[in-house]
């Protein structure tokens, strides 16, 4: 296939595994110079996974330089063991995690959970060896647990945490976003609400376009706060437009087009330690918090002010630790508005108990 780009001509080359990689077919309409062969083979499906540079850096320097014997340690497969080290023997390292889907017998999703036995059994390899005491920690051996992985057998969480993300992770701020307003809530590491924000992006009198609305999104998306993760919510309505009026659709369009400037937005921020979104469903926080999910979840605002008054509410949650002036400016809101923040406070408040924390009694409450 030739691809027409300004004066020059590119093919598109398909390679292995859905690799793929563009070369300049000729420098004019007339020219037939020859394609670059040793252009970069660019792997939308690598570039895709749910892994950090910083743990794609980490994932490479492991392979590279484990034995047989180590790999073995990490739970790889004999199969996939052998494959590895034969690559390695007979081109070199590994200088790109893309290039694992090009050893022969290895598909994508298996490339994607190579990769997280690395960081995830390399990681308890490091952090079970025996403290000075003599004692072992305790609380990183529940990752061990399988019950926790009915958060990402479900999907309920994407991308999955990995034991360094968990540990690493000091600050989370959970969003929730419609057409007419962002609203987030700010966690500690320890899930104690910091702070919290609720802002309008448009009403009845707003213009509905382009750069209006990118130009508001911004000027919110600024006042966020930096954290080493931003949370949200992934509905599941958009099935439900099919036979929807007109106007409906129209809000919908607009909600999505927010939702992917604030994707952007967030990801290419320099001053925080994620380069990516958290995408919770929205069957983990109506399901832990038992919401209204036939009707408007922002009736739901009762049980939400309750968890700020500091009382008991849920068995599977403790008493929520709040900073006072957060919980002052949650009660200065009006009903309104603070709605939404309350859903920000659910979807935080989840995820961290079920994602962070690994709450034995929250996972419960799941099954």
């Amino acid at each position: 296939m030739l691809l027409p780009f300004r004066s020059v001509i590119y093919k598109l080359h398909i390679g292995p595994f859905g690799t793929f990689k563009i070369l300049p077919y000729c420098t004019s309409l007339t020219s037939k110079q020859a394609p670059e062969e040793n252009a970069k083979f660019y792997d939308y499906s690598a570039n895709g996974m749910p892994f950090s540079q910083k743990e794609k850096d980490s994932i490479l320097k492991i392979i590279n330089d484990a034995s047989a014997e180590d790999l073995m340690r990490l739970k790889i497969t004999e199969d996939t063991i052998v494959k590895l080290m034969k690559r390695k023997s007979e081109v070199g390292i590994f200088h790109d995690i893309s290039q694992l889907c090009d050893i022969s017998g290895i598909a994508t999703k298996s490339v994607e959970n190579l990769c997280t036995l690395v960081l995830e059994n390399n990681e308890i390899n490091i952090c079970t060896n025996e403290l000075p005491n003599g004692d072992f920690d305790g609380d990183l051996h529940r990752d061990d647990s399988q019950d926790f992985n009915i958060i990402y057998k479900k999907r309920l969480v994407k991308p999955k945490i990995s034991p360094h993300m968990r540990k690493s992770v000091e600050t989370v701020v959970s969003l929730h976003i419609t057409a007419g307003f962002l609203a987030w809530t700010k966690f500690d590491h320890r899930g104690k609400v910091l702070d919290l924000c609720s802002e309008e992006l448009l009403n009845s009198n707003s213009h509905f376009d382009a750069p209006k609305i990118y130009e508001r999104v911004a000027e919110v998306v600024e006042r966020i706060p930096p954290a080493d993760l931003y949370v949200w919510e992934k509905q599941s309505n958009y099935g439900r437009l099919q036979k929807a009026p007109l106007g409906t659709i129209i809000i919908a369009l607009q909600l999505a087009q927010m939702k992917g400037i604030l994707t952007a937005m967030l990801n290419f921020r320099h001053d925080s330690k994620a380069d990516r979104l958290i995408y919770v469903q929205e069957a983990l926080v109506n399901k832990l918090f038992k919401l209204n999910v036939a009707g408007e979840r922002a009736s739901n605002l009762k049980l939400a002010d309750r968890l700020m008054e500091g009382r008991q509410v849920i068995d599977w949650l403790p008493l929520l630790s709040l900073e006072r002036d957060a919980q002052e400016l949650y009660f200065s809101l009006d009903s309104s508005i603070r709605r939404y923040v309350a859903i920000s406070l659910f979807i935080g408040v989840a995820f961290h108990h079920c994602a962070l924390q690994h709450n034995q009694d929250a996972i419960r409450a799941l099954k």
